[in-house]
């Protein structure tokens, strides 16, 4: 849901902080990349709003992955003023813009390569382009918002919050990271780095087989359009033999409904329903299907709160009602498992009575009102 998406979104940007007070090892520093994360949100999301765009499981998407990329433009102007307060004692806005313009181009250079990157999703067509192309226009902008912020507001909040050689309370606990940690991964990196350029015709070797052997393991991988989610609903389908009269399809219905209730525990159960088909002027139970088929639908609480997954929970269920005396057919799916069920929802509304006269004109009534609802199309 939207609102698990924005808890991702908020544990992100405290793990994000987190690891930058780690590597960085400056509280100031830290503090100041931190401060970059919400003014470039809120750049985003006035653009997002200029260009009709919403918060959905895509766009969030989008908005989590960049939080790690937003931080990098911001921690590339940082260093560089540190460095040159610290060696050539510059200060105030002259180290402002001396700073940040001796790596703008970098900067920029990068936020234009990783954008350029999503240009072919955009442009893709078809139903990968409707999915994915909300997320590709989304992490752009954010890229693009990164960049503004990293030139514009960063350069005037470092001169003036950081201090190099000032007491931080976190230097100690840092500095034991930096000693024990930090410094050993840069020692086997630059060790790495020196005997790779010293065999290169070794290394160029292993990549080779890396590549070719990866390329081999592409068929076992597999393929899917669109990766299978839990939305906690299911369907399940059931026909019964066809000479079953109306008072047993009424206990096969009772029994399908105590087959999925004995499957799913009660407190992750929210609600079940069974309908079964009619018969064309004589028995109606609100299906449009034969007399002997029927269809029960299951709602259960979100993913988190439950021990099981749905495809856990749809292969018991499945299984129990197959085992009902009477019915010849029973299967159990997934219902809208897949990330385009999350952007564009359905609204049903069922009216029923009597007159068909009747329900006719409140069947006009309730188009004419929903055509006024915001969000409906």
């Amino acid at each position: 849901t939207v609102d698990n998406m924005l808890g991702a979104l908020r544990d992100a940007v405290i793990m994000v902080v987190f690891v930058i007070l780690l590597f960085l090892a400056d509280t100031r520093a830290a503090f100041i990349t931190a401060l970059s994360l919400p003014f470039t949100f809120l750049l985003t999301f006035v653009v997002m709003k200029l260009i009709g765009y919403e918060f959905d499981m895509v766009t969030l998407t989008a908005v989590i992955i960049a939080v790690g990329l937003l931080a990098d433009d911001a921690i590339v102007v940082i260093e560089n003023i540190e460095r040159r307060m610290r060696e050539h004692g510059e200060s105030g806005l002259a180290v402002a813009a001396n700073g940040t313009q001796e790596v703008m181009l970098a900067v920029l250079s990068g936020t234009i390569a990783n954008a350029v990157v999503l240009l072919p999703i955009v442009f893709i067509g078809g139903f990968v382009q409707t999915v994915l192309r909300p997320l590709s226009l989304t992490l752009s902008i954010a890229l693009a918002s990164s960049f503004v912020v990293a030139v514009t507001i960063i350069p005037l909040l470092t001169p003036w919050v950081l201090k190099p050689g000032a007491s931080d309370p976190l230097r100690k606990p840092l500095l034991r990271f930096d000693t024990y940690v930090l410094r050993p991964l840069k020692r086997f990196y630059a060790g790495l780095v020196s005997w790779a350029l010293d065999h290169p015709k070794r290394v160029l070797f292993v990549a080779l087989l890396l590549t070719l052997a990866s390329l081999r393991q592409m068929p076992v991988v597999g393929r899917e359009l669109m990766p299978l989610m839990d939305t906690g609903i299911a369907q399940i389908s059931f026909e019964a033999q066809p000479d079953t009269d109306a008072e047993a399809m009424r206990g096969i219905a009772k029994a399908v409904d105590a087959a999925i209730r004995a499957s799913v525990k009660p407190e992750w159960l929210i609600s079940t329903s069974t309908v079964v088909g009619a018969e064309p002027a004589d028995k109606s139970f609100g299906a449009a299907r034969t007399f002997q088929q029927g269809m029960a639908t299951v709602n259960l609480v979100d993913r988190f709160h439950r021990g099981e997954t749905l495809f856990q929970i749809d292969q018991e269920i499945q299984r129990r009602v197959r085992a009902i005396p009477g019915l010849i057919n029973a299967n159990a799916v997934v219902y809208g498992a897949t990330p385009l069920s999350s952007i564009r929802g359905t609204v049903d509304l069922m009216v029923t009575g009597p007159d068909w006269h009747v329900l006719d004109q409140i069947a006009d009534q309730l188009e004419r009102r929903l055509r006024k609802v915001g969000g409906l199309t």
